[in-house]
């Protein structure tokens, strides 16, 4: 099965002082999917690529405040992102979540 788009843009990204950023990636496919995300500021360079690996047929959700290498990315500054897959891959950017929205979340019983 071949579905996915392998290019993204993320126009708007900012990562609160309490809370992350994250973004979630399907791999449907047969082969490991390798990821590439690259991070554009208002007022510096670009920092990239950030490397990841979604294996065939998996799912895998990343946070922005966990990515490290080439550097951590700070928290409270505005940016936007690329994303790039050498397979085509599902992405999904629900945006952020503050740490009260989390607590929130915690306690939501059905």
């Amino acid at each position: 099965m071949n579905i996915g788009h392998t290019h993204w843009t993320i126009a708007e990204g900012r990562i609160p002082p309490l809370g992350d950023e994250t973004v979630g990636f399907l791999n449907v496919s047969l082969q490991d999917a390798h990821v590439q995300i690259f991070i554009f500021y208002s007022n510096r360079d670009p920092v990239g690529s950030y490397r990841l690996t979604v294996p065939a047929e998996r799912i895998q959700r990343v946070r922005f405040n966990c990515l490290t290498a080439p550097e951590p990315i700070p928290r409270a500054t505005e940016y936007a992102s690329t994303i790039e897959s050498d397979v085509p891959i599902v992405m999904q950017y629900p945006g952020r979540v503050s740490e009260e929205m989390a607590e929130g979340l915690r306690g939501y019983k059905k």
